[in-house]
């Protein structure tokens, strides 16, 4: 028998084959099927839920019972006694039963600049439990030293060791005596500071607009202010000032320029060696063309005042000093006088094309060649 006759079958044999492979066919379709007609049962969870509960409620009480056992235990070693929450001490804290998170809670707050004012205050901080609390309640005695002081039938409080109301001038008023009347040195600072840039009181309602001053602090302090009458500047429209060679005392009658002005203008005059038109006081910071236009009728100019650079002799640096002039023509000037030796005049600026008009027209007046 060959290899070949092992596989090969009869044709009742391969009907036979052919109705086995049916039979197991039908028989895998229907055990697959069948748990598609079968009504399915709910699965009961109830017992599983009451043990997840019994559980939960477990784990409370155990939370519960430690919490209760660590209070318990710094109560115990804990004693009672009067206490202001303000100034009291770690270890004052730890014999009251606090623990050391509370008590770096509680310090912290003070050393930000919190305060303690009263009882329930303490309730606010949120580490310390109502029932602890209420166990030290009736032990916290709050030090009030806030000094209460009256005046025109209404009562103020100031945080200080010492407050004196008295009548002052807050024109005149010395830092010393601004701290007697309970101001603080922040405020007596911006007070000062008001004043050194020309600043005047000239009613009492002109102090509340100090923006340190509190409305509890004005009312505490305006029966006291007296001022004495201060009389606006008065402008004669007939002052006329040489604005080349006035003084601060003469600037100063010009209408509308203050102290701050005043210095601005000496300093800017002297950077620039005088002013050849008037216009150029607008170049001064601050002065706008509405000041500008108060006092240009008060003022003249002489162009003999002005300081003039000679161009034949001059350094680099000492060309370069001028507001008006940068240090890329300051080195050319000296350069072509270096290669072409001086200048006639100070048209020849523009001659070697060394400025344009505009420049040329805006540096001229500081320029001389003897």
């Amino acid at each position: 028998m060959s290899f070949r006759d092992l596989f090969s079958f009869s044709k009742t044999e391969k009907r036979g084959v052919y109705v086995l492979l049916i039979i197991i066919l039908l028989q895998i379709v229907v055990l697959s099927t069948m748990d598609l007609f079968k009504e399915s049962k709910p699965i009961d969870f109830s017992d599983f839920e009451k043990q997840i509960d019994a559980f939960y409620k477990s784990s409370k009480q155990i939370d519960a019972n430690v919490k209760s056992e660590s209070y318990t235990e710094n109560q115990l070693n804990s004693e009672l006694f009067n206490f202001d929450p303000n100034s009291t001490s770690v270890s004052d804290w730890k014999k009251l039963g606090f623990s050391d998170k509370q008590i770096a809670v509680i310090t912290n707050y003070i050393n930000k600049g919190g305060k303690f004012y009263k009882k329930e205050d303490l309730a606010k901080i949120y580490v310390i439990s109502e029932e602890q609390y209420k166990r030290v309640e009736n032990y916290i005695t709050i030090n009030d030293n806030r000094q209460k002081f009256e005046t025109n039938n209404k009562t103020y409080e100031k945080e200080s060791n010492v407050v004196e109301l008295f009548d002052f001038d807050p024109n005149k008023t010395s830092p010393e005596k601004m701290l007697k009347l309970g101001l603080s040195q922040k405020q007596i600072n911006v007070i000062n500071n008001f004043l050194s840039k020309g600043g005047k009181f000239y009613k009492k309602e002109d102090f509340k607009k100090i923006y340190s001053i509190s409305a509890t602090q004005y009312e505490m302090l305006e029966p006291y202010i007296k001022i004495e009458n201060i009389n606006e500047k008065k402008y004669s429209s007939n002052v006329m000032v040489e604005i080349n060679s006035a003084d601060s005392i003469a600037l100063l009658k010009l209408n509308g320029i203050g102290p701050s002005f005043v210095k601005r203008i000496l300093k800017y005059r002297s950077m620039i060696g005088g002013f050849y038109k008037k216009e150029q006081l607008m170049e001064v910071y601050g002065l706008t063309q509405e000041v500008y236009n108060k006092i240009q009728t008060n003022i003249n100019i002489d162009e003999t005042m002005l300081v003039k650079i000679n161009i034949n002799k001059a350094t680099v640096n000492e060309i370069n000093a001028h507001p008006y002039i940068d240090f890329k023509l300051a080195k050319a000037i000296v350069e072509v006088r270096g290669f072409n030796g001086e200048f006639s005049n100070v048209e020849d600026l523009k001659t070697f094309k060394l400025v344009d008009e505009a420049t040329f027209l805006k540096i001229k007046n500081y320029l001389c060649v003897n």
